[in-house]
């Protein structure tokens, strides 16, 4: 059952089905909007209007009732004739096809650069346009309508653009990076940023005119009336798109667009989150800095960032938001054809005003972290040089672990050292135990160490000093210092790995006496297991004989040439363990 409509044309009234009538109603207006620039216009679209009253005359006296959609299309079939609209149809196709006779002789000698440059100059002479097609799209139709206005198939459109994209992302170090130099940015965003601007420049073939002009159809009423007819048999028998590629590569790819669309539609609504969480960060900072409850970084906000610097950032976020939010809603009500779509010129105007705000945000916001950096470097100098000044003890600075190590331990430095940085370590006692600290000196090169730790009233007698010591290079020793005498040995070198002190513990885990169970097999445990079960170099060095007659004794480890009289060959020297027994 169908709803019947009664109108008025020219004084008679008819019925008409409603799907009859949308359609009548359509063709009258694109006639209409077709001929309202040409002379005489209104006049024509009244002599076709007054021929469609006669036609529906005739309908009726053949004794029908109510006008379907078939007499409709039958008409519009019919009423695309009239001589003068035929006469204007004929001369833009005689002009057509004179210029292209006259230019095919020239085109069979050109060379490619010539040819090239005559497609181009046809399509600007001819009435093709460059539309969005919303009958193909995917995602907006600009390269459907592009497939359209320099031909091909849409499909080998997107696959190419995709392709393009691919490559100029995964294309390495040349392309990417020469034009990150130029543009800020790999050429991949460029393209993206590129197609997304053409969206939204390039008009939508939303009426019948509007898609002749895009297919490169001449625009003649008969032109018009196939064009709505074919539009409204589509809109009522939905078609499958007609598309010369299929199968299996169509849905490749028709998987790849919706991906490319998920990730749009969440690159964007990060993008939003995040911009939504600065402006409350910046609304929380500019109503009270230390809301966040660190005071060095309050103190640096308000030392450093201006409040117009913040407002004017907020402001362009704010912006951001509120014309994505208001184009994108307006794109949606236009696509659902609730409001009538922007023009070029609100477009523009909504363009330059989105990049007005994008512009105002960064520079606000680059110049607020920049200040801010400015601010905690200057802070973080300060800091440093406090931190120097009270770690600094005899002229040289000793980071504060390793001041508190030597202090507990009563060692002291000898001397320059030479550009040191550390002066004790961890993580690779010979026992280990990775937390256990122990002396260790090291340089890139010429490294000048030397530790001693003093012993006053020494009982006299004759004492020996043993010591775990590891190097990676000849001329560093132990060494002790008494009544004025010196006790050299040097260190053996055994690099990171070995060491007699590993040697040894794993000797004793092969016995099988008593000695080694309990503690003292895990103590050797723990040493024949350290670095994976290769040792650390470790040696066990002894001076034996010293003689003490005074009851005051030195003792330590060195690489001072000046001091030991031999250059040292290495980077570094580890020491430990020290114990001085009577003998």
């Amino acid at each position: 059952m169908k709803k019947n409509i009664t109108i008025n044309m020219f004084g008679r009234l008819y019925s008409i089905d409603e799907d009859a009538y949308h359609l009548l109603q359509q063709y009258i207006d694109t006639l209409r909007g077709y001929f309202s620039h040409k002379p005489d216009g209104k006049e024509i679209t009244d002599d076709i209007e007054a021929r469609i009253a006669e036609l529906f005359d005739d309908l009726n006296a053949k004794g029908v009732e109510a006008i379907t959609i078939e007499h409709v299309q039958d008409i519009i079939s019919r009423i695309g004739d009239p001589k003068q609209m035929e006469d204007v149809g004929a001369d833009e196709t005689d002009v057509a096809s004179g210029e292209d006779a006259a230019d095919q002789p020239k085109e069979a000698g050109r060379d490619a650069r010539e040819k090239v440059m005559a497609y181009f100059d046809q399509l600007r002479k001819s009435n093709k346009r460059l539309y969005r097609d919303p009958t193909d799209k995917k995602i907006s139709g600009l390269l459907a309508g592009c497939a359209h206005f320099f031909g091909g198939d849409p499909l080998w459109w997107r696959v190419g653009f995709a392709l393009l994209i691919l490559l100029t992302f995964w294309s390495g170090t040349v392309v990417d990076h020469t034009f990150r130099g130029l543009f800020f940015g790999p050429l991949s965003l460029w393209l993206v940023a590129l197609y997304g601007l053409m969206a939204i420049l390039t008009p939508v073939a939303r009426n019948p005119e509007d898609r002749l002009m895009m297919k490169g159809v001449d625009v003649t009423p008969r032109n018009l009336a196939q064009e709505v007819t074919q539009e409204h048999t589509q809109t009522e028998e939905p078609q499958p798109r007609k598309s010369g590629a299929s199968g299996c590569l169509a849905r490749f790819f028709k998987v790849i667009l919706l991906l490319c669309k998920a990730l749009l539609a969440f690159v964007g609504l990060m993008a939003a989150l995040a911009i939504c969480a600065a402006v409350v960060v910046l609304v929380l900072l500019l109503i009270s800095p230390d809301i966040f409850g660190d005071a060095r970084f309050a103190h640096l906000y308000t030392t450093a960032v201006s409040p117009s610097v913040a407002t004017m950032c907020l402001v362009g976020l704010l912006g951001l938001l509120g014309v994505s939010a208001y184009c994108l809603i307006h794109a949606y009500m236009s696509g659902r054809q609730k409001i009538e779509p922007m023009g070029l010129t609100q477009r523009l105007v909504w363009i330059a005003l989105w990049m007005l705000c994008l512009l105002t945000a960064v520079i606000s916001g680059v110049t607020m972290i920049a200040r801010f950096s400015q601010a905690e470097d200057k802070l973080d100098e300060v800091e440093d040089q406090a931190y120097v000044k009270a770690n600094t003890h005899g002229g040289v600075f000793i980071d504060r672990v390793d001041w508190d190590f030597l202090n507990r331990g009563g060692w002291q430095l000898i001397g320059p050292t030479g550009g040191r940085n550390d002066y004790t370590s961890r993580g690779k006692h010979f026992s280990g135990k990775r937390d256990m600290r122990y002396l260790h000196g090291y340089a890139d090169w010429g490294l000048s160490y030397q530790v001693e730790h003093s012993m006053a009233n020494v009982v006299p007698g004759t004492y020996t000093l043993t010591v775990a010591a590891r190097t990676d290079g000849k001329g560093a020793f132990v060494y002790v210092v008494a009544d004025g005498r010196r006790y050299l040995a040097e260190i053996p070198v055994s690099g990171e790995k070995g060491g007699d002190i590993w040697m040894e513990a794993k000797r004793q885990l092969e016995r099988k006496d008593s000695t080694t169970n309990g503690t003292d097999r895990q103590y050797y445990q723990d040493i024949a297991d350290a670095n994976g079960g290769r040792g650390y170099g470790w040696n066990r060095v002894t001076i034996e004989g010293i003689k003490v007659t005074r009851g005051n004794v030195s003792y330590g480890v060195s690489t001072k040439s000046s001091f030991t009289n031999v250059s040292f060959g290495g980077q570094w020297v580890s020491a430990a363990d020290f114990a001085m027994k009577k003998e």
